[in-house]
């Protein structure tokens, strides 16, 4: 009401249930709100036209995710019951973002210390929270794997700052890897380096195209 009293034309409504959502109810959820609201617009004169459904869509890394099509489905149903008879034309918009290109990427890192904390088994990698996996201090975690075929075992997988928050990764089952050796962290094709800094001087990993 305010954007029209601005003399500003009011289009349409947005939501995003966040990133990387493992329940496909929240965008239904977020639609019957989208819902209520819309019909409270048109009771004040203003007749939406869009309608954006933001992003989220995940992509498969540890946990248990929706598929697309179901979330597609579970999205149609509300929007064809809801949504197709409000005007002559609703454009619905959806960003897929991380859906598209998450498991187009895998970051290579190189193990550049080891250490024996408390009975605990420490591994130091190059690439850390700040400049590569900002998201793991949401409790984002990745498949994590090396080519060597040693004994198996728990460990800590910590960056190269002296920061207590650069620590990505813990009770990995991991092979036992060496300093100069790789490990691979899979699905690392969205929110990694983009979402990077050089915090503490480190730089941010180079992206390669194969």
């Amino acid at each position: 009401k305010l954007a029209k009293k601005k003399k500003l034309e009011p289009i349409g409504l947005t939501f995003h249930v966040g990133s990387q959502c493992l329940n496909k109810n929240n965008w239904v959820s977020a639609l019957y709100v989208c819902d209520d609201i819309w019909n409270q617009a048109k009771s004040d004169g203003i007749n939406f036209t869009f309608l954006s459904l933001g992003g989220g869509i995940p992509i498969q890394h540890l946990k248990k995710i929706p598929s697309m099509k179901g979330i597609g489905a579970a999205i149609g149903r509300v929007i064809l019951r809801n949504f197709k008879s409000k005007t002559g034309n609703v454009r619905i918009a959806i960003e897929p973002g991380r859906a598209v290109v998450c498991d187009a990427g895998i970051m290579v890192a190189t193990v550049i210390g080891k250490a024996k904390r408390e009975n605990e088994e420490w591994v130091y990698i190059d690439t850390g929270v700040f400049n590569g996996f900002m998201e793991t201090i949401a409790d984002f975690k990745y498949k994590i794997k090396t080519d060597k075929k040693r004994r198996k075992n728990y460990v800590t997988i910590a960056g190269p700052s002296c920061d207590s928050i650069d620590v990505p990764f813990k009770d990995v089952f991991l092979p036992n890897v060496r300093l100069g050796e790789k490990i691979y962290i899979l699905n690392a094709g969205a929110y990694t380096t983009v979402y990077a800094s050089k915090f503490n001087g480190f730089n941010i990993p180079e992206t390669y195209f194969i």
